[in-house]
């Protein structure tokens, strides 16, 4: 595993941290960590001490932050 870009990358996958991930929609990481202590799942996995998120899972995140009340809904979604 590597750090490339801010990024942890192992093979050909690239993992973002739950703080990476915050920082991407323009939240606090509280607000995604709170998101998945009240059960909105997304899919996620340890790279060590951090939990992390696959980049290609970053729409599931959002959709989760959405429905917890953390982003506003996107422009035509349901």
């Amino acid at each position: 595993m590597q750090i490339t870009e801010g990024a942890m990358t192992n093979a050909n996958t690239r993992s973002l941290t739950l703080g990476q991930v915050a920082r991407t929609v323009g939240i606090d990481v509280w607000q995604v960590q709170r998101a998945l202590e009240r059960g909105f799942d997304f899919p996620t996995h340890k790279i060590g001490v951090y939990r992390c998120v696959y980049a290609s899972d970053l729409p599931l995140v959002r959709q989760a932050l959405e429905r917890a009340g953390y982003l506003p809904h996107a422009p035509g979604a349901a």
